[in-house]
């Protein structure tokens, strides 16, 4: 398993200084790059709260850290415990370790979804020993098998996807607002501090023109940063 200060449950406790799970700003120190990894990420509890949200990540492996040791495991004991959960909290006890207590928990009501959850955290530890490019193509395959397994209950949501760049976000971005059967004007303005025909041009200006795209990472890190 390739050593990285990411696979540690105590740096993301440290990095966030709360049990309490939040996707902003994850990095503030790191501003992003052309090369920067975003995911959009969504989790919805029908008896508690719902979170979807943007972020940003200095590389692959801080992906990985994260989906591991913060994602899933505040995804996974919301999600065997949902009716007593009202918010979404970072577990303060290694992922196994926890689906192993709450497998003999009486209070837990969905035991029957644990071993598929312990097959998907060791299937993330495996990707410790993968080399950049070989772990960004793993990460994108597991979203569309996150969704297509995770994101089909009536009362839980659980999601993610991952972008290479910050500008195959923002053209992601743009098809999510412009193609939605119920776009709503104000949603876009209100999330991003811009309106769509400037969004728009921004992301259609930089392809296939590196300078373009630096810029575009610069207008990112002035006005869009919180939204990442």
């Amino acid at each position: 398993m390739k050593s990285s200060i990411y696979n540690s449950l105590m740096y993301w406790q440290h990095k966030l200084e709360t049990k309490k799970l939040s996707f902003d700003n994850l990095f503030p120190e790191v501003p992003l790059k052309n090369n920067s990894k975003i995911l959009h990420l969504e989790l919805g509890n029908c008896y508690g709260e719902t979170i979807k949200s943007w972020a940003a990540f200095p590389d692959d492996y801080a992906v990985l850290g994260f989906l591991r040791h913060v994602f899933f495991p505040s995804a996974f004991l919301t999600w065997l415990l949902r009716k007593e959960m009202k918010e979404f909290i970072i577990p303060d006890t290694p992922t196994l370790d926890m689906l192993d207590f709450l497998s003999k928990a009486d209070h837990c009501q969905y035991k029957s979804d644990i071993p598929e959850m312990i097959e998907q955290i060791n299937q993330l530890d495996k990707m410790w020993t993968l080399d950049s490019a070989s772990l960004s193509a793993e990460l994108i395959i597991m979203s569309g098998e996150v969704s297509e397994r995770w994101n089909n209950s009536r009362e839980f949501m659980l999601d993610y996807k991952y972008y290479l760049s910050p500008y195959i976000a923002g053209k992601a971005i743009t098809n999510f607002y412009t193609e939605g059967e119920e776009f709503d004007l104000s949603d876009f303005e209100k999330e991003f501090g811009i309106t769509t025909e400037q969004w728009i041009r921004s992301v259609s200006n930089v392809e296939g023109n590196a300078f373009m795209q630096s810029k575009f990472i610069d207008i990112l890190n002035n006005r869009f940063k919180h939204s990442f």
